[in-house]
């Protein structure tokens, strides 16, 4: 891959480089700048060693947040703060994060302890209510090798019960870096090279796609730098959608919901509309992966990676999701019921880009969502399962249930929904709708479960939703 020219602060220190696109955020850390408090452990986001913190202007703000460094393209770090363990200290004195985790012995070996340090540092730093639950949700992505789990918790809770009575501290460059930043921003317009291209709006991604082909789309690039870093995939053109305006936006209308297709999983998270609107999406995404990878990670990705476990796909099919599809041949739109074809296949043409995702609103619909993995948190599942469900008068009158990790492809059981439509809500129509959904599918034996444990999943999930939606009845 070219190299591309990026401008950024690394801590304190004003960076222009030239690097080769392909390269990630850790390796430039480590390798060319020479700061290797940042670990790396597993390469693929897990374990959280190689955490930072990554700030943009945003509003004429500065937002920071904790992602994972080796799973991030150097050109994520144009026009951005890069904040690495050794820029929390002035070399005299430690930062309150980094005291309290000295002071409560929470360092252990002291291998995971920068990335635990960033993001305690990422969370507390963006402002507002923290609590212990935040704190919980911010560190799930860190493992301690050491096992030193119960250090851990008792140094957040003392900088958690600092910061609840002072203001975060952010070291005193930081505001520097700001000014600077806003500098930088005003006189330079990116784009990079045509290998690893950046578009800020759509005329130019449309521009861009018109004349190019063979690039690879990516927004947070989480998939595609877990291959390249465990499976020596490289890419050729990478055509980055992640700076796209109109792509950041959540439109929220009375009868439907637009997500664009640079929306993180943090900001699904966060949007208060979303929340009242359609909860189960808000609800799925809580236990998808981690803060690091949240931060960075895309709906629109989690959809396009065609994985039979995306974890999102079983609520957007439950929910009736169309993708707003847009290609060098024009604009097209797709239900999500159609967007699977084969393990790993999609219908997304050669260069076709998801837009944006259109969730219906639904107000007399239920939604549940389950889970069932090895691990609460950052863990793949062996089965996912989502209903949507219309009930009046103790009477079914509709009904979409979708699974994942039972088929090669995401999918919905019909046969089940069948059974159910026009049926009274009882426990032996549930129990016999649940026989038939799991008697129609025939998953596959491997690591994370045999053929018959994902099928009696099957069944348990179709019950677990019924008695979690109507826990009287069921």
């Amino acid at each position: 891959m070219q190299e591309i020219a990026l401008q950024f602060f690394l801590n304190d220190k004003y960076k222009e480089i030239r690097i080769p696109a392909n390269t990630t955020v850790l390796e430039y850390i480590r390798n060319f700048a020479g700061l290797t408090g940042t670990k790396l452990g597993c390469g693929e986001g897990d374990c959280g060693s190689c955490t930072i913190v990554m700030g943009e202007l945003k509003g004429g703000k500065m937002v920071y947040k904790a992602v994972n460094s080796c799973i991030v393209p150097v050109a994520k770090m144009h026009h951005k703060h890069i904040v690495t363990v050794e820029g929390l200290s002035d070399g005299k004195t430690l930062h309150p994060v980094q005291k309290a985790i000295l002071d409560n012995h929470a360092t252990q070996c002291g291998f995971c302890t920068p990335g635990i340090t960033m993001s305690l540092f990422g969370y507390l730093s963006a402002g507002g209510d923290h609590d212990e639950e935040g704190v919980r949700l911010a560190l799930e992505g860190n493992l301690c090798r050491c096992t030193g789990y119960r250090s851990v918790k008792s140094a957040s809770a003392v900088t958690l019960d600092y910061f609840n009575e002072n203001d975060f501290v952010f070291p005193p460059y930081f505001e520097e870096v700001k000014n600077r930043l806003k500098e930088l921003k005003r006189n330079d317009a990116h784009g990079f090279n045509d290998d690893y291209f950046i578009p800020e709006n759509r005329r130019r991604l449309i521009d861009y796609i018109k004349q190019k082909d063979g690039y690879k789309i990516i927004s947070g690039g989480t998939d595609l730098f877990v291959l390249r870093n465990l499976k020596d995939v490289e890419y050729g053109k990478l055509l980055d959608i992640s700076d796209v305006d109109e792509y950041k936006t959540i439109d929220v209308k009375e009868d439907e919901v637009a997500i664009g297709g640079s929306v993180t999983l943090s900001e699904i998270l966060e949007n208060g509309y979303l929340k009242e609107k359609i909860p189960v999406l808000s609800q799925t995404v809580k236990l998808m992966a981690s803060k690091q990878i949240r931060n960075i990670a895309t709906l629109s990705g989690n959809i396009a990676n065609a994985s039979p476990v995306a974890d999102s796909v079983p609520v957007l099919l439950s929910a009736g999701a169309v993708l707003h599809l847009l290609s060098p041949h024009g604009e097209r739109e797709l239900s999500l019921n159609d967007f699977y074809i084969s393990y790993k296949k999609t219908a997304l043409k050669e260069g076709e880009i998801i837009e944006k995702i259109v969730i219906p609103v639904k107000d007399k619909y239920l939604f549940s969502f389950e889970k069932s993995s090895k691990r609460k948190a950052v863990d793949i599942s062996t089965v996912n399962s989502a209903v949507a469900v219309n009930v009046k008068d103790g009477i079914v009158n509709d009904i979409k249930i979708s699974y994942g990790g039972i088929a090669p492809v995401p999918c919905r059981i019909e046969s089940a929904e069948r059974y159910l439509s026009g049926k009274t809500l009882n426990v032996k129509n549930v129990l016999k709708a649940a026989e038939i959904a799991a008697g129609s599918v025939k998953p596959i034996t491997d690591v994370r479960g045999s053929e018959v444990y994902r099928k009696t999943l099957v069944k348990n999930h179709l019950v677990k939703h019924f008695h979690n939606l109507f826990p009287e009845t069921i």
